[in-house]
């Protein structure tokens, strides 16, 4: 049985692990696809690495792929779930996946 500790310790290791990886198949010149970045915000959202969350949803909206609704819900959730007004950031989100017509 785990206790809370471990669990969180589980969390910031997982959330690296996810990046790193990610990173790791960019440098290898294999372009990782939406479930791929996907994956590894939710491993942030998770880990509480709001900031993680927003940079490389912030990636694939500058280099692709192209986010979906699990990248965008992903990171607003990440940006809810942290100290302080991110709120607003996460409004902001829901309307860019307005104008960018996110399905």
């Amino acid at each position: 049985r785990r206790s809370l500790g471990s669990e969180g310790k589980e969390r910031d290791v997982q959330w690296q692990r996810a990046v790193a990886l990610l990173e790791e198949a960019c440098r290898q010149r294999v372009e990782p696809d939406v479930v791929c970045f996907s994956a590894a915000i939710s491993s942030c959202e998770k880990g509480r690495q709001w900031q993680g969350a927003l940079a490389l949803l912030a990636s694939m909206m500058k280099y692709g792929p192209h986010p979906n609704t699990i990248s965008f819900n992903a990171t607003m959730k990440a940006c809810t779930s942290a100290e302080g007004l991110l709120w607003q950031k996460a409004v902001a989100l829901l309307e860019d996946m307005g104008t960018m017509k996110v399905q």
